[in-house]
């Protein structure tokens, strides 16, 4: 969850029109799995990351763990049920 994304902007278009996203460190975990599951590749590569000594973090301990949590969950969930739609549609 550090580094730079990008991210195909008509992908993205669509996918906000179908989904509403997470708005804090759940983002980074749902776009991207959202994103894979319409289709769209991914694109890793190696990406220096410094964090000053001085720097601002903007994570909440609790909230944010809470958040990521609850968003795995729902996506584990959500693939479970995609699976089990798609063996009883070929089954």
């Amino acid at each position: 969850m550090c580094g730079f994304r990008c991210y195909p902007l008509a992908a993205v278009e669509r996918l906000l029109q179908s989904a509403r996203l997470g708005q804090r460190m759940d983002f980074d975990i749902e776009i991207v799995v959202r994103l894979y599951w319409q289709g769209v590749g991914v694109i890793n590569l190696p990406t220096p990351v410094r964090y000053p000594l001085d720097g601002v973090s903007h994570f909440n301990m609790l909230k944010d763990n809470v958040l990521i949590s609850a968003k795995h969950a729902q996506l584990f969930f959500g693939m479970l049920w995609r699976f089990l739609c798609y063996c009883c549609a070929v089954g």
